[in-house]
């Protein structure tokens, strides 16, 4: 959170002014900004109208009775680089994002597995590229490769199959806590998710889940019951994806991918 003087000091090196922020309907422009919480309500958004670099202007609860020092500003940048997205996930592993609202966090990207190499990340950047799933758009820093999604509709697409995926990894959870124990096919889906060190961790603390609901008459079925309920999420889902986005969803060979081989699922 910026307060004013320091978002004008931020401005000026894009060389722009904050009087050149026009305010905007949030119903009428797909901007991505924080979600509002307690500490912190938002007064008003606005975007720059060459460049859409946005503000958005917030009044500071917990100093609502210091009128002079309850508005602070939010600044956001459109689409990403490489380096961008590097420092993130550093940040992620250090525990220092999602930020400003970290207490209340909003809908701002995570990702539990963090280990990636920074040759790793532009790799994947430059396939999403490829795929037509990002573009290039103008650069804000000289010298910057700065992309962004290339359609808008993507977003609710890629939220959907981060939803098939995670639904995947309970299904796993739940084999391994009701079940039996883990065969190939679980530890991939839980190694995609969690890293070597997070899966052996999650299948020993599932072991002993396993070990006490034994005890109990009925478990398997119960689990049978659950695993199930999954199965069916999952081709709701995917059977959503094929009405709503059609050959969109079935002739980009990278988005498929995603759901056919996280690591594998079952369509028929």
């Amino acid at each position: 959170m910026l307060k004013r003087r320091q978002l004008n000091k931020k401005l000026l090196e894009f060389g722009l002014r904050f009087e050149d922020f026009q305010e905007i309907n949030r119903k009428q422009h797909q901007v991505s900004t924080p979600i509002d919480n307690r500490k912190y309500t938002e007064v008003k958004a606005l975007l720059h109208p060459i460049s859409n670099i946005g503000i958005v202007e917030y009044r500071d609860n917990e100093n609502s009775h210091l009128a002079r020092n309850n508005i602070v500003y939010y600044l956001y940048l459109p689409g990403f680089t490489a380096m961008e997205f590097i420092m993130y996930i550093r940040k992620l592993g250090r525990r220092k994002e999602p930020r400003p609202f970290s207490h209340f966090p909003p809908l701002i990207p995570y990702v539990y597995y963090r280990n990636f190499t920074d040759k790793e990340i532009e790799e994947a950047i430059q396939l999403f590229h490829k795929a037509r799933l990002v573009r290039i758009i103008p650069s804000i820093f000289a010298g910057e490769t700065r992309y962004y999604l290339s359609d808008d509709s993507l977003i609710r697409f890629i939220t959907i199959i981060m939803y098939i995926q995670e639904i995947t990894v309970y299904k796993t959870f739940t084999k391994l806590t009701y079940i039996e124990k883990p065969d190939v096919n679980d530890r991939q889906v839980l190694g995609l998710y969690f890293g070597k060190k997070g899966t052996d961790f999650t299948i020993a603390k599932a072991h002993e889940i396993r070990k006490d609901l034994r005890k109990k008459p009925g478990t398997q079925i119960e689990g049978k019951k659950i695993i199930q309920e999954y199965d069916n999420q999952i081709c709701s889902l995917i059977n959503y994806l094929d009405e709503i986005y059609g050959k969109k969803f079935k002739l980009n060979e990278l988005l498929l991918d995603l759901i056919v081989n996280f690591p594998i699922i079952d369509h028929n």
